[in-house]
């Protein structure tokens, strides 16, 4: 019984593998040039047809619905687009800080006296002229400041400017007059040296002139040879 059971289970698969049908291609019984002949005939056939024109004119432009889409009042996304035109809105009714006029500020910290940010009267002043609440300025005036940038080092062989943090016109005025003076003295090193360097010349130059002119270009007597054998 149970062979028999095994052998009607075994199944059995085809020996050639089937055609579908739907993905055998057809060849094509006309070739483009001629399909796009024709279509183009039967556009010039429509177009002489007067009963076709006549029905076409008496149907009229398409009328194209305006369809209208519904929005739920309360979908949170037109709150989240309200909003944000409100935002647009306001910002542009109040008057905005420009980077220049930031830059301003903090490039007048140059030309302040020592201590004066000290004083409460400087930073109302500094609010009046720039519109800018006096929290924000002293944030600003904490971490941030302009450029302050010194001349290079003559010693420095790549020339590199320094910068440097300024808090008022003393200290600006210290670091460039620091700078100049440092300059000065490299011109100063560098016309002593050179003026050393020319009298040094010029008194090897005297005492070239003073020697006897036996002792002053001395020849050996290999000299003397060369000298007469190029003569001859």
């Amino acid at each position: 019984m149970g062979a028999q059971a095994s052998k009607q289970a075994i199944r059995r698969f085809p020996k050639e593998a089937r055609r579908d049908s739907a993905l055998q291609s057809e060849k094509p019984l006309e070739s483009p040039s001629t399909m796009k002949q024709e279509t183009a005939d039967d556009i010039i056939q429509d177009a002489r047809d007067s009963l076709l024109h006549k029905n076409l004119a008496s149907l009229g432009p398409v009328k194209v619905e305006q369809t209208t889409t519904r929005m739920r009042t309360s979908d949170p996304m037109l709150r989240i687009m309200k909003e944000r035109q409100r935002i647009e809105a306001d910002e542009e009714k109040r008057p905005g800080v420009t980077i220049d006029m930031i830059f301003s500020a903090l490039e007048r910290r140059k030309h302040l006296a020592p201590g004066a940010l000290d004083s409460p009267h400087t930073w109302a002043q500094l609010e009046r002229d720039y519109n800018i609440d006096q929290a924000t300025l002293k944030t600003l005036f904490k971490y941030y400041n302009t450029m302050a940038v010194l001349p290079a080092d003559p010693q420095d062989a790549r020339k590199r400017r320094p910068g440097i943090w300024v808090n008022d016109n003393e200290d600006w005025k210290k670091a460039v007059d620091e700078a100049k003076m440092r300059i000065e003295e490299h011109a100063k090193k560098q016309a002593a040296a050179a003026a050393a360097a020319a009298a040094a010349a010029a008194s090897s130059e005297a005492s070239n002139r003073q020697l006897p002119p036996s002792t002053k270009n001395p020849k050996s007597d290999k000299g003397k040879k060369l000298e007469d054998l190029f003569e001859d």
